[in-house]
C-alpha cells in the first residue's frame, strides 16, 4: 500500500480488505450512500445519472459557486484504520463538457483547494479526498448554455447517517455537567470549541452535583472555600467539585494570582450556567460510571435541575443487561437516559456518544416539554 504525502494509507483499508464495521443495534448509525450532490449558488442539484465510481450532474445556467457536498467520517472512528482525518469522496477525475470544450481537472490540480486534502498516491493513481464540502473552480460554473459535471471517484464503505451540515448541531445544542470531561472531548473531536461552561472539565459525582443544583452552587469561588492543588496542573479544590485550571504546576505566576483569578472564574461560569438553565438554552449532558446512578438518581437530578430552569437533561451510563436496545430513552419529559458500552479515551472513539446525542435531539423535537428543539 502506498502511502499519502500525510502518512496515512492513500485508500481506506477497509476498502481494500473488506474489514467493515458492524451495523449498530438499531439499524440506523451507518449508511453506504454517500448523499453526494451539488450546491449551485445554495441549491442543491442531484446527480442525473450514477454508476459504479461516476454521477453526472447538470450545472444550472448562470451559476456562479459550485460546492461538491456529500457525508463524510472519519475511518479511525468507524473501524476502516487509523486516519484521524474527515473524509468525504475519494476523486480521481473532473470533468466538465459544455458545447463548445471538455475541462478535465486530475487530482493534483492547483486549482483544487477549499474542501480538499492533499494529493495522495494509491498503487501508482493519483487520487485525493474531499472532506464532504469541497469547493469547485469558478471556471468549472456553467454559461448561459449550461454544462454538465462529472465527478469519477470512489466513496467510503460506509457513513454515518448524520449529515455533515447538522455535525455542529451536537456540539452546541449540549452544555457538560460531569462527571468528568467526556462530553468536553467529544465536542473537540467534532471540531466544536464547546460551550464555555462551569463543569465541562470538572470532576463531579452526582451525588455532589445535585447538592450543587439545589443550591445553586452556592458560595463558589470565594476564596474561602477554594484551595489549589497541585497535580499535573494547579486544579481548584470546592466545595462541590475540582476543576482543571489548564496551567502547569510552577508556570503562569503566583499561586495566589492563579487563585485569585481561578475563583473570579469560578463566579462568572456560576452565573453562566444559572442562566442557561433558567433559559433552556440547551441540553444538559451528565455522565457517570456509578451503578448506583439509576433512573431514580436521575429523576432527582431533573428535579434539581427544573427549579431552575426548564433546561432538558441527558444522563449518560454504562448499558447493562436490562437497557433496551436503542441507545436513549426518554424518562420523562426533558429527561433523556442514554447508555454507551464503553467510556473514551482522549482520542476515541467517539461514536456511540455521536448516536447518543443524535438520538436524544430526535427525541427532543418530539417532546412537548422541549419548545426550544421543535424547530430545530
Amino acid at each position: 500500500m502506498v502511502q499519502g504525502a500525510n502518512g496515512h494509507d492513500a485508500m481506506p483499508r477497509g476498502k481494500r480488505c473488506g474489514k467493515v464495521p458492524k451495523a449498530s443495534p438499531t439499524g440506523r448509525t451507518f449508511t453506504d450512500d454517500p448523499d453526494l450532490h451539488l450546491l449551485a449558488d445554495g441549491t442543491r442539484v442531484e446527480p442525473r445519472v450514477m454508476s459504479a465510481g461516476r454521477w453526472c450532474f447538470d450545472i444550472p445556467p448562470g451559476t456562479c459557486r459550485l460546492w461538491l457536498m456529500s457525508r463524510a467520517a472519519r475511518p479511525a472512528e468507524i473501524g476502516l484504520n487509523d486516519d484521524p482525518r474527515l473524509l468525504g469522496l475519494c476523486v480521481y477525475a473532473i470533468e466538465v463538457q459544455t458545447i463548445t470544450a471538455i475541462i478535465t481537472l486530475k487530482p493534483d490540480s492547483p486549482a483544487l483547494c477549499e474542501g480538499f486534502h492533499l494529493t495522495e498516491q494509491s498503487d501508482g493513481i493519483s487520487l485525493r479526498w474531499t472532506d464532504g464540502k469541497a469547493e469547485l473552480p469558478g471556471f468549472l460554473c456553467a454559461d448561459d448554455n449550461g454544462a454538465v459535471l462529472v465527478i469519477i471517484g470512489e466513496a467510503l464503505p460506509r457513513y454515518h447517517r448524520l449529515p455533515l451540515e447538522q455535525t455542529s448541531m451536537l456540539g452546541d445544542a449540549f452544555e457538560n455537567l460531569g462527571s468528568n470531561c467526556d462530553f468536553g472531548l467529544f465536542q473537540r473531536h467534532l471540531g466544536h470549541s464547546g460551550v464555555v461552561s462551569l463543569l465541562r472539565w470538572a470532576n463531579i459525582n452526582y451525588r455532589d452535583l445535585i447538592n450543587g443544583l439545589e443550591h445553586r452552587f452556592e458560595g463558589l469561588g470565594d476564596s474561602s472555600e477554594t484551595s489549589l492543588i497541585d497535580d499535573n496542573d494547579y486544579r481548584l479544590q470546592t466545595r462541590y467539585f475540582r476543576l482543571h485550571t489548564f496551567t502547569p504546576v510552577g508556570q503562569g505566576g503566583e499561586r495566589a494570582e492563579i487563585l485569585r483569578t481561578g475563583c473570579a472564574t469560578l463566579r462568572l461560569l456560576r452565573r453562566k450556567l444559572l442562566h442557561d438553565i433558567s433559559t433552556a438554552r440547551r441540553i444538559f449532558v451528565f455522565r457517570s460510571p456509578d451503578p448506583d446512578f439509576d433512573h431514580a438518581a436521575m429523576r432527582l437530578m431533573a428535579h434539581a435541575l427544573s427549579a431552575i430552569g426548564p433546561a432538558g437533561l441527558l444522563c449518560v451510563g454504562l448499558r447493562g443487561a436490562s437497557e433496551a436496545t436503542d441507545r436513549v430513552t426518554c424518562l420523562q419529559p426533558g429527561l433523556y437516559a442514554g447508555y454507551l458500552s464503553r467510556f473514551v479515551a482522549a482520542d476515541g472513539p467517539f461514536d456511540e456518544w455521536r448516536d447518543v446525542c443524535t438520538q436524544t435531539l430526535a427525541l427532543a423535537k418530539l417532546d412537548a416539554g422541549m419548545e426550544r428543539w421543535k424547530s430545530a
